[in-house]
């Protein structure tokens, strides 16, 4: 007689492909983990690398970015320097014209032709302050940004490194 096994399992494969390789011929005893079959898709494959190209570009979108708003930052607390130097300068004239001028040694029109410029100055270094503040809440949600796409995009790559990983069917 023809022996017949009492149970045929089938053991479906996650995805469309060739047949590469067969691990462990029919009769063969295997555990849980055992590879069964080789499965290869190119398609699935160049997805997979596609993918984890995408997340080394996204990676490096990100330390551009980082040294970009790093760059604007330094840029603008340079700008504060500079007008906080200037406002030094214009309140030590200030100064000592009033001084003058209690003296009856300085006009008047100079003497408001400074206080109009430090104020000025005050001014233009206090929205400098601010626009820094207000950059840095910018640099912190486009980070943030960045961030999450860089996770969305690992998320991807996992997604189809699993899914080629899975041509072995076992």
């Amino acid at each position: 007689g023809t022996l017949v096994p009492q149970v045929t399992r089938y053991v479906p494969a996650p995805a469309e492909g060739r047949v590469e390789t067969i691990k462990v011929q029919a009769g063969v005893e295997v555990g849980a983990g055992t590879v069964i079959v080789e499965l290869s898709n190119p398609q699935m494959e160049q997805q997979a690398a596609d993918a984890q190209f995408q997340v080394k570009a996204a990676e490096a979108d990100e330390e551009n970015l980082k040294v970009r708003l790093e760059s604007d930052t330094m840029t603008q607390k340079s700008a504060i320097a500079s007008i906080n130097a200037e406002y030094s300068q214009a309140k030590l004239q200030l100064d000592s014209e009033e001084a003058l001028a209690k003296q009856g040694l300085v006009a008047e029109l100079p003497l408001k032709v400074s206080r109009v410029h430090v104020l000025d100055l005050a001014n233009r270094l206090r929205v400098e302050q601010q626009r820094l503040a207000v950059s840095a809440k910018s640099n912190k949600a486009q980070l943030n940004a960045q961030n999450s796409r860089i996770e969305q995009l690992r998320a991807l790559a996992k997604l189809k490194k699993d899914q080629v990983e899975a041509l072995k069917v076992r």
